[in-house]
């Protein structure tokens, strides 16, 4: 068997940087509890400091300095594989929780000039399947680690209208191992891990037409790409084999998606505050995977051919006293053809079903608030077939809970 072929045997799809159990899902949205509460509608609501991620805009709407802490549990906790065979056994990915803390800062420097700050993670999460499941040679478990940090400025309002800017600095780290099915019928291992970060850019508006009746929010998101250019790529292999699979370096790359977005919040009484979000997601960045070794003869090219995908978000807020009241509705689109959908990326469309509420221990409404936000993720049954390498069904729902408190000095 050449070299070629062995390393063929990895099928090193996605084989580094931001990849999880759902590639909508990887691109994470549900940095903060009031958030999650309304399934992120939350464009151009402009109410606490986690507005510097959803539109930074918003930042010149909120008063004196704030803070807010959340810590973001998501939980991958039913998702399978059954294979198109008669009888195939349902494969059960091992349920996962991981735990994401965000930090937001917001300053009202004068009257028109705010500055705040985002600690988040952005993109990450990961898999971990059975040890020699079906598809043992696709992926055997990967994790991704990777924090962003968003310095931000924003100017206004100025007749209603107010513009934000944000700086996205990326960084993050992979670990990834698959199965390596030798000649012999015995099995070996593949381990790559490595680091890598990107800078990018966010910007937003936000007019308010009727004052405390109507605001729009639009936003941008710039696309970044991260290199890997001297990952660690390690075999566990027969000492026969250890020369032609010798450890090495690994060099790839990935854009991350760019994404555009416009929302209405609309404020029947001044307590219920209504909005709708709409977003496209340019996953279409994502077309293909070069994964260059330090044995050339292991080099290969595969395509993956993403396609950008919308989403919708409808949610409301309701405060009673310092009590507030939150629900929402998310519709995310599906942006992985059934030709390259593999067990690293078994998306599909994605429906989200939130609530969450916040209360104030000060009867200065927000001067000290906690927040709890639930959303529960249905991820429709998916089958692929044939031309797909790796045919069969995948089922899946995710779980996300976010706990914040914030305050005001």
């Amino acid at each position: 068997m050449t070299r070629k072929n062995l390393i063929c045997l990895l099928a090193t799809s996605t084989l580094a940087l931001p990849t999880t159990a759902h590639a909508n899902g990887y691109y994470l949205q549900e940095v903060s509890a009031p958030s999650v509460g309304q399934a992120g509608a939350t464009m151009a609501q402009a109410s606490d400091p986690s507005t510097v991620f959803s539109n930074p805009a918003g930042m010149t709407r909120l008063e004196g300095f704030q803070v807010q802490a959340n810590l973001l549990l998501y939980g991958a906790l039913s998702t399978s594989f059954q294979g198109p065979a008669p009888n195939a056994p349902k494969e059960n990915m091992d349920a996962q929780v991981f735990p994401i803390p965000t930090l937001f800062l917001n300053w009202k420097v004068n009257e028109w000039l705010a500055v705040g700050f985002g600690s988040y993670m952005a993109y990450g999460l990961g898999v971990k399947w059975p040890e020699r499941w079906s598809g043992y040679s696709l992926i055997r478990d990967a994790r991704i680690e990777s924090y962003q940090l968003q310095p931000s400025i924003a100017i206004g309002p100025f007749k209603g209208v107010s513009l934000g800017v944000g700086l996205d600095v990326l960084i993050g780290s992979v670990d990834m191992t698959r199965g390596l099915q030798l000649a012999d019928g015995n099995w070996g291992k593949f381990r790559l891990g490595g680091s890598s970060s990107a800078v990018g850019f966010n910007a937003g508006l936000l007019y308010e037409p009727i004052r405390d009746v109507l605001r729009v929010g639009a936003t941008f998101r710039s696309a970044m790409k991260l290199s890997l250019d001297s990952g660690k790529g390690q075999f566990d292999v027969p000492p026969a084999l250890q020369e032609t699979l010798r450890n090495q370096t690994v060099q790839t790359s990935l854009t991350t998606p760019w994404s555009v977005g416009i929302g209405a919040r609309y404020f029947p009484t001044p307590k219920l505050g209504l909005e709708v979000d709409g977003q496209l997601v340019g996953w279409s960045t994502f077309n293909e995977l070069r994964f260059t070794f330090a044995d050339p003869a292991l080099n290969q090219v595969q395509k993956k051919d993403f396609f950008n995908a919308v989403q919708l978000r409808v949610g409301g807020e309701y405060k009673v006293d310092r009590t507030s009241v939150r629900t929402g509705f998310l519709f995310d689109g599906n942006p992985i053809p059934d030709e390259t959908l593999d067990p690293l990326l078994p998306d599909s469309y994605r429906f989200g079903f939130a609530g969450g509420f916040g209360y104030a221990f000060f009867e200065k409404l927000d001067k000290l608030r906690a927040d709890l936000g639930y959303m529960f993720v249905y991820v429709p049954p998916r089958t692929v077939a044939a031309p797909n390498p790796f045919p069969g069904t995948y089922r899946s729902n995710v779980h996300v809970l976010n706990i914040g408190l914030s305050a005001r000095f």
